[in-house]
């Protein structure tokens, strides 16, 4: 009897990782690092990768692998989307948690942000401007929130001017749980490129994960999700894995700046 109830609650457990159903409980870095990694992440590394549909590696040879993101409640519904980006680090900082929570979301803080440009094969402005606002259709700017003291989530909308995909508004959501701050940004307008709608209102997600490690630091997990329903932009060229790798690095010394940790020199995910 014991082993049917064993048989069935693994059947249960790897049917909901297979189909992406969101597992109970709050998240934990063991559930998105494993020890090897926070090991080489302590150490200094940055680790990324990226699947784009239809990219190839080894000149194109061999197909990209996709590869499963971990699956909670701020992640789930990315399953299967056509770019994924994740990158892992560690922060070796552990400011003040209001100071920190307040600066998560000053949404003005991202204007100005450069990323390596593999196609200009140099540093290129990345947002050219952005900007609080205090609904999804406003164009009007407002003054980052700053709260006296730390909710457990927290909503606002944001503009940025992309410098490759224009004029974008998120949504951003903000959590703290059990000391884990989670940052979810996602789009409440389509993405196009050239013309071409690329996706739909909220098909381009930017998921952050803080863990604190006692008073030390913090582990960051970030990943970026697109879906790409253009396959005539899929195919084009336009898009390249080295690009997205090289945008999530820029968001990841974002955050590492707002932690007052200085990653300039790690700017470069691929070149």
């Amino acid at each position: 009897m014991k082993n049917v109830i064993c048989a069935i609650v693994l059947s249960v457990v790897f049917n909901c990782a297979e189909r992406g159903i969101v597992t109970a409980g709050p998240p934990a870095v063991h559930n998105f690092f494993s020890d090897g990694e926070r090991s080489a992440v302590k150490q200094g590394k940055l680790l990324t990768r990226v699947y784009l549909k239809g990219s190839g590696v080894d000149g194109g040879k061999k197909p990209a692998q996709s590869f499963a993101v971990p699956v909670t409640r701020y992640t789930s519904g990315i399953t299967g989307w056509e770019m994924i980006a994740e990158e892992k680090a560690y922060i070796p900082s552990f400011p003040g948690k209001l100071p920190l929570y307040i600066s998560l979301l000053a949404y003005s803080r991202y204007s100005g942000m450069k990323y390596y440009s593999v196609t200009d094969r140099t540093m290129q402005p990345f947002i050219l401007s952005a900007f609080t606002v205090v609904s999804p259709g406003s164009e009007a700017a407002v003054r980052d929130s700053r709260p006296g003291a730390i909710a457990p989530s927290r909503t606002g909308y944001f503009r940025v001017r992309d410098n490759r995909l224009g004029w974008l508004t998120f949504r951003g959501e903000l959590y703290h749980s059990d000391g884990v701050f989670i940052a979810k940004n996602y789009t409440m307008t389509p993405v196009t490129r050239y013309g071409v709608k690329v996706s739909a209102k909220g098909e381009y997600r930017m998921i952050t994960f803080l863990f604190p490690e006692g008073s030390r630091g913090y582990y960051l997990y970030s990943v970026h999700a697109l879906r790409i329903r253009s396959t005539v932009m899929l195919k084009s060229g336009f898009l390249s894995s080295e690009s997205f790798a090289n945008r999530i690095r820029a968001c990841t010394v974002h955050t590492a700046k707002l932690f007052g940790v200085n990653w300039r020199g790690k700017i470069v995910a691929a070149r």
